[in-house]
């Protein structure tokens, strides 16, 4: 489905509620990006972007929040290293990805008190199938993502899903309001 879709997004959650007859945990972690020079990215790129990976998981959360608040559940929002320190080119990614913090952190504070947890992941250094699409911009230093990382070696997606799961676990049934890093060390 879309995320951005908001009729979508309703859908999904009432068909997924009907079909299991409960939600216990929600797990946003659709997002897209883009390298662009910050000076030339296209309004309707940067509206694409934030409304994917931002506006998708506010959606995917406020549809979901009632059904979590009857069980006590969690919401496990993915974020990115990208919204803890600067990378190039990803203007709109690091702004989405910094919302997606600011989201998950109002959210467990607003919820806490009704059993409702909600924490998010910063992966860095992880191999997905969006990093197979990389097209860096004309002109852009080729080593220069290499450098800021410090990392020569990426990591499979299990990285950060092993850690998704057990933030959506009742082994972290104390773990609230945090956002956590998967990323081989980069920022360190």
């Amino acid at each position: 489905l879309d995320v951005s879709d908001e009729a979508s997004v309703n859908k999904c959650v009432a068909d997924t509620v009907q079909r299991y007859g409960q939600l216990d945990v929600l797990c946003n972690v659709a997002g897209i990006l883009r390298f662009e020079h910050s000076h030339q990215i296209k309004l309707q790129d940067w509206q694409r972007i934030l409304d994917v990976n931002l506006t998708g998981t506010f959606l995917f959360c406020r549809e979901a929040i009632p059904h979590l608040l009857k069980v006590k559940g969690a919401i496990v929002n993915t974020s990115s290293t990208a919204a803890l320190g600067g990378h190039p080119w990803t203007l709109a990614y690091t702004a989405s990805k910094g919302g997606i913090l600011s989201l998950t952190h109002g959210l467990s504070v607003e919820y806490k008190n009704q059993g409702l947890r909600a924490n998010a992941v910063c992966p860095g250094a992880v191999k997905t199938p969006m990093h197979n699409a990389f097209v860096l911009p004309e002109g852009a230093d080729p080593g220069l993502l290499a450098r800021i990382t410090g990392q020569d070696k990426y990591r499979p997606p299990e990285a950060a899903a092993s850690l998704i799961c057990f933030l959506a676990s009742k082994d972290a049934a104390h773990i609230n309001g945090e956002h956590i890093r998967v990323d081989g060390g980069m920022l360190a």
